[in-house]
């Protein structure tokens, strides 16, 4: 086993702003094409309704690959920044998230090869002093293999995780606080139940590079030997020469840098090198960097989960290796079906996760592919529960479904009058058309073992159209602050170049808009924020209008 220091390698990079994007996007003419051409319905379908969320403002841009018993085309659609009528290429830099797992999962396996690591080591025997004292002496007996497959028994974040920048969560989280963590860690019970953790990946990703950096070894062992050249941990100056900024929903949003969770979910890359990365998957050779590829998909004790990857199953049967990533602004999906000789990316500036992981999930799904379905007897509103409604949309051939309160997402049609959102378990059948309208009356919702009845309702009682203003900066900058909720739970509005955030304790940052002065609303749940002012016109508390009204004083720090 090589010499370990107590020092973490760790990532910290300068924080990148960019420019606020105003409302109405430059979109691109056309879907312009790079490389070889495929031979496939999938890549032009996925392109076109990519492109159509670019129109409807919830993409900025996209790039879809695909790989084909050797042939890769790519499609890129929407533009690359604000006022900018150039969409994204092969080239084009984005941020992938959770698909960074994968690579980390690949550099242990490339040291596990080397003999450096092994899957089945311990904590307490991975991390570098063996003084190190575990409060939990089943926190100590968990393997490298475990936090692999998310079956460590660790929660998805660390509980000591308290970002001093919301809008860029891991930067500041150390190696010092991350090894606290784990070494206080004392649950009654620790549950093996597949869970799916950050915390896990960042601990695995530390273990792998103590001593060195994780970025230089990534790219000694996974980025060079796969021929990734635009592949990188940092955001630089010269790195983002290349790359497209963060969105969601109108907005720019900052990027994400790590520290020593880098491996959880901190690799930039292009769809150029992860096309790179699944022919290697597919072409195989006897060299160790494949022969790694190859040992990750080895099936593991849980049922649907590979060494870093997820596992599904294609139409025909095949295995799927896959994940999907998400950040700030970004969401991205990768699949392989080595036997099928098959592959796809999608990297998207966007928040759209639902939506784009849908859309991966239909190249090798045909079921997942709608089209040229009278969606019409379907569309309006139903009442699942008293102040729980559902509005059903008809956006460009695809149904759309979006509860009070609640996000939107795409619903695929199964047979009949059945369509399902299979990544959130949620099946929906409808009624016979029954009125002189042709409009179904009622439906049943399933979710995960439940089935609940809901009737037809007024258009009326429909998810509320916004459309925002303007307001100068100086107004703005009246409204950031932390506004409690209820006990340990705060709405802490941030104002960033122009734009106000709202984060929710335990949820994501999401850019607010405004309707008029002190009232906002987000784009991406149907939900407003109104502000509340003294006699003296200071700010003073807020109330959050979803699924009813909820308000938050604003916390004296």
């Amino acid at each position: 086993m090589r010499d370990k220091a107590i020092t973490w390698a760790r990532s910290r990079c300068t924080l990148f702003h960019a420019a606020l994007i105003v409302s109405t996007l430059t979109l691109a003419a056309a879907l312009p094409v790079y490389g070889s051409e495929v031979s496939t319905v999938n890549l032009t379908a996925v392109a076109d309704k990519l492109q159509q969320a670019v129109d409807r403002e919830l993409v900025r841009g996209a790039v879809v690959a695909a790989y084909d018993s050797g042939a890769v085309t790519y499609k890129g659609v929407g533009v690359t920044a604000k006022g900018s009528s150039d969409p994204p290429t092969k080239d084009t830099v984005f941020e992938i998230g959770s698909i960074t797992k994968v690579f980390t999962a690949l550099l242990v396996q490339t040291l596990v090869q080397e003999e450096e690591l092994s899957w089945d080591s311990t904590l307490k025997e991975s991390l570098p002093l063996p003084t190190l004292e575990f409060a939990n002496n089943r926190v100590q007996e968990i393997t490298l293999r475990e936090l692999a497959i998310h079956s460590s028994g660790l929660p998805r974040l660390p509980a000591n995780m308290q970002p001093s920048d919301l809008l860029d969560p891991y930067i500041d989280y150390s190696a010092e606080q991350l090894l606290s963590f784990v070494l206080d860690y004392d649950p009654e019970t620790l549950d093996k139940t597949q869970v799916y953790s950050n915390l896990g990946f960042g601990l695995l990703g530390a273990i792998a590079a103590y001593g060195v950096d994780y970025d230089e070894l990534m790219r000694s062992n996974i980025f060079e030997p796969l021929e990734m050249t635009n592949s990188y941990v940092e955001h630089t100056p010269e790195n983002h020469q290349m790359l497209i900024p963060g969105y969601s929903r109108g907005a720019t949003m900052p990027n994400w840098n790590f520290d020593v969770m880098v491996g959880a979910g901190g690799v930039l890359s292009t769809a150029e090198d992860l096309m790179k990365f699944v022919s290697r998957n597919i072409e195989t050779s006897d060299s160790p960097i494949d022969k790694s590829l190859s040992n990750l998909r080895e099936p593991q004790v849980a049922p649907n989960q590979g060494l870093g990857w997820a596992l599904m199953h294609s139409d025909g049967g095949k295995p799927v290796y896959w994940h999907a990533g998400a950040t700030g602004g970004y969401v991205s999906f990768l699949a392989i079906s080595p036997e099928e000789s098959k592959g796809w990316v999608i990297l998207a500036a966007s928040t759209e996760s639902a939506l784009i992981n849908e859309m991966g999930v239909s190249f090798f799904r045909a079921s997942q592919q709608s089209t040229g379905v009278d969606l019409s007897p379907y569309v309006g509103v139903f009442e699942l529960s008293p102040n729980l409604n559902i509005t059903f949309s008809d956006r460009d051939g695809q149904l759309f479904g979006q509860a009070s309160g609640q996000q939107e997402f795409p619903l695929t049609h199964s047979d009949g009058r059945s369509f399902n959102f299979e990544l959130g378990g949620i099946s929906i059948t409808f009624g016979e058309p029954s009125d002189e309208n042709g409009q179904a009356q009622e439906l049943e919702w399933s979710q995960r073992g439940h089935t609940i009845s809901a009737k037809r309702i007024e258009d009326s009682q429909s998810v509320t159209y916004r459309k925002e203003i303007e307001l100068s900066v100086e107004t703005l900058e009246q409204y950031p602050g932390k506004y409690r909720l209820g006990d340990n739970f705060f709405l802490t509005i941030l104002h960033r170049e122009g734009q106000l955030f709202a984060h929710a304790t335990g949820q994501p940052v999401f850019p607010i808009f405004a309707l008029e002065e002190d009232r906002f609303f987000y784009k991406v749940v149907d939900a407003e924020i109104h502000f509340e002012r003294d006699e003296d016109e200071n700010i003073v508390a807020l109330t959050l209008h979803q699924n009813g009204e909820l308000r938050a004083p604003l916390v004296e720090e």
